[in-house]
């Protein structure tokens, strides 16, 4: 533990995995108050060596050489799926090679470790506080492993713990994430808080996601306003109708004209989506051949491949 304190205080870009003959809850604490980033039972070498992945995925052997994009899940009102929309949207993209990383920002309610049957050793608040910039180690420090190249940073999962999250660290992580991964998938909050103007800023894509009902779709209307009267380009962003349905009195060129906007695509409504969520397993990742799942993968062919890779800011500026 003294040798993983040094290594963390010289900034050393280094992962500590401590292997001990009888792991325990409270040497699992001490351990992670040292920096370590694992602890592995002796002689559990599958344990073992799924540690040194995870850390080795943390320390890509040419960072500079990675550009990946990221994209910013948004909704004007909770309640459209947009959670269960970033979690398939990151398990499709996985599912082409990319390595993901899937940032919950909505620090006071975030349901990712939900949707996905997570149970978080770290979060947001498992950042270090010490005043040092973010690094590779740093990043490896937050993230909970879903799979091997799919990354998940959670939100806070104790009351008050959100106002522990500095919009600053925000905006690291959303400059250093890209170095790290393809694809980083942003979900947020359903406001325009100070972190998710961080997000706006650092992101490569806007997806605004709304179903067709008036009241979404009044509140898409203001967030569109909202993003136009901040001068976020209009080429950033794609509206995505969820659980379009006919027959419930709106199509799509009845969304079109309450919002103004062109609609980039329409997810089919579903009564499996219910399902999958209460199984904790995305149906992109279940059924791929899915209605649902084949619209998150055209996303993925006609936007992600093809989205501009240069954020609104260079530089954050909130």
């Amino acid at each position: 533990l003294q040798f993983s304190i040094r290594v963390r205080l010289a900034g050393v870009a280094a992962g500590v995995v401590l292997v001990h003959a009888a792991p325990d809850d409270e040497l699992a604490s001490l351990a992670a108050a040292a920096g370590v980033r694992e602890v592995v039972a002796a002689g559990d070498r599958v344990g073992l060596v799924a540690a040194c992945r995870i850390i080795q995925d943390a320390f890509p052997s040419a960072p500079e050489a990675r550009r990946g994009q990221v994209l910013k899940v948004f909704a004007g009102k909770g309640g459209c799926g947009k959670t269960t929309w970033a979690t398939n949207l990151a398990v499709a993209a996985h599912a082409t090679g990319r390595r993901v990383c899937l940032l919950d920002l909505d620090l006071e309610f975030g349901d990712v470790a939900t949707m996905l049957r997570l149970v978080p050793k770290r979060n947001l608040t498992s950042a270090d506080s010490r005043g040092r910039s973010l690094d590779a180690g740093g990043v490896a420090d937050l993230v909970t492993p879903l799979q091997h190249g799919l990354d998940c940073i959670l939100a806070p999962d104790t009351p008050g713990a959100a106002e522990r999250v500095p919009v600053a660290l925000i905006e690291e992580l959303l400059t250093v994430l890209p170095a790290i991964y393809d694809c980083v998938i942003v979900d947020t909050p359903a406001r325009f808080s100070t972190h998710v103007l961080a997000a706006l800023d650092l992101s490569h894509h806007h997806v605004l996601l709304t179903t067709p009902e008036q009241p979404m779709l009044n509140a898409l209307r203001r967030t569109l306003d909202s993003l136009n009267l901040l001068a976020y380009q209009r080429r950033m962003r794609s509206i995505v109708l969820n659980r379009a349905d006919p027959s419930g009195g709106m199509d799509v060129a009845d969304v079109e004209q309450a919002i103004k906007c062109p609609v980039s695509l329409e997810v089919p409504a579903s009564t499996d989506v219910p399902g999958s969520i209460n199984l904790g397993v995305p149906l992109a990742a279940s059924r791929p051949d899915h209605p649902v799942s084949q619209a998150v993968q055209r996303f993925l062919d006609e936007q992600l491949l093809t989205a501009d890779r240069t954020p609104r800011y260079g530089v954050a500026t909130r």
